[in-house]
């Protein structure tokens, strides 16, 4: 929750507080355990929510993303990938882009070779040798040599990995083995494979309505 700053010697008095920031003239906080909790009167700002605040810091989020978009067609900067927390280019953004600030981007890594199979799915190596892999809904580990397979046309991973199961009725929590595929998806944009069957490029879907 997000307090006023002269709230907090209260706020220490009855909860136990495992994450402090400074917001300028506010903390937000967050809360680990309130044994305390049942005698202390919160303020009705510090537990209200407000939706219009919210939907107005995810449009101005894309309108940050849009820019930098922008930017790149314009100016003749390739994107391989392009997300809500990162951006893959072939050549270093400008410095007006670059900051510690809230709004602006940083360089996460120089890449040697990198491939991208699904939103949030993809990988790379650095310059020096060190290998990174992202994959959304599988917590154990890939290589980029498996990701990299998945480019061959009808190439899949039939991945096993533990899930938790909870059920309140029963109340009980059981853990099964699943199996997680992963693959290339056209859901977004047409694959492009070259005469040896690999993925080398996507294209747009065009779609047309007759008037």
């Amino acid at each position: 929750m997000i307090i006023d700053k002269n709230d907090l010697d209260d706020y220490v008095a009855h909860c136990e507080m495992n994450e402090l920031i400074d917001l300028g003239n506010k903390f937000l906080i967050k809360i680990l355990s309130s044994n305390k909790i049942e005698n202390f009167n919160f303020s009705s700002s510090a537990i209200d929510s407000n939706i219009a605040i919210a939907s107005a810091t995810t449009s101005y989020s894309r309108m940050i993303l849009a820019d930098i978009k922008k930017y790149c067609f314009d100016n003749n900067i390739k994107l391989y990938y392009f997300d809500a927390d990162s951006i893959f280019t072939d050549k270093p953004l400008p410095d007006q882009f670059i900051g510690k600030e809230i709004g602006l981007w940083k360089l996460e890594a120089v890449c040697k070779e990198a491939v991208f199979i699904a939103p949030k799915v993809y990988g790379y190596i650095k310059d020096k040798g060190s290998e990174i892999i992202k994959c959304k809904g599988y917590k154990d580990k890939l290589s980029f040599n498996d990701l990299k397979s998945l480019l061959i046309l009808n190439n899949k991973l039939n991945l096993k990995q533990d899930k938790w199961y909870k059920s309140l009725g029963d109340g009980i929590i059981s853990i099964k083995d699943q199996i997680y595929t992963l693959k290339v998806t056209s859901n977004k944009r047409n694959l492009l494979y070259n005469k040896d069957k690999i993925l080398y490029n996507t294209f747009p879907f065009y779609i047309s309505q007759k008037i």
